[in-house]
């Protein structure tokens, strides 16, 4: 409704009240049929999702530093067999050894080398383990902090806002007289 202020010229005011010629600009979204939209109560968050969201990141980043400082020391182990395969194959060519081998050793003088080489590769080899078993546990523990932070989001309820009251009724007898006791807790 609108409502407008007139001069009648002698100095005094009036108003004229009208309704609005137009429909209003933006008319309500629900619809007659439709129930109203009642608020709901706060919403409550599973506690127990919170340690496992703690304890997926922990995991998940003692895991990724673990498995990148075993990574860094398969690197270095990686370059010590490398360089005393190339000693290795250095040598047997210029013993004249056609196709340099560890694999028997072509001569005792080789046997220790050989068995450096060897030890060399079982470190690469247990490193890489090492690293990757941390990366495992890494990926483990963001898999856990994931399903925690989505547990505690979606897993949330919405808190009552209302009392129960759980009625109990309880008959009861005398001579010359009888009832009922009702009572609850809300």
């Amino acid at each position: 409704m609108a409502t407008t202020m007139t001069d009648t010229g002698g100095g005094t005011h009036g108003f004229d009240s009208h309704p609005p010629n137009n429909p209003p600009e933006n008319p309500p979204n629900n619809p007659p049929n439709n129930p109203p939209v009642v608020p709901q109560g706060e919403k409550v968050h599973p506690v127990a999702a919170i340690p496992l969201m703690i304890g997926g990141g922990v995991l998940a980043v003692g895991g990724f530093i673990l498995g990148g400082v075993f990574g860094a020391i398969k690197s270095s182990a990686n370059d010590n067999y490398v360089s005393v395969q190339n000693q290795i194959i250095t040598a047997q060519k210029a013993d004249g050894i056609k196709n340099p081998t560890c694999n028997p050793p072509p001569s005792a003088k080789y046997d220790s080398a050989c068995a450096t080489l060897k030890s060399n590769q079982d470190a690469v080899n247990g490193d890489a383990t090492v690293a990757n078993t941390f990366i495992v546990i890494g990926i483990i523990g963001v898999a856990a902090a994931a399903g925690g932070v989505l547990w505690y989001f979606l897993g949330a309820k919405n808190k009552e806002t209302t009392a129960h009251f759980t009625p109990h009724v309880t008959p009861w007898m005398a001579p010359g007289t009888g009832g009922f006791s009702l009572s609850g807790s809300f």
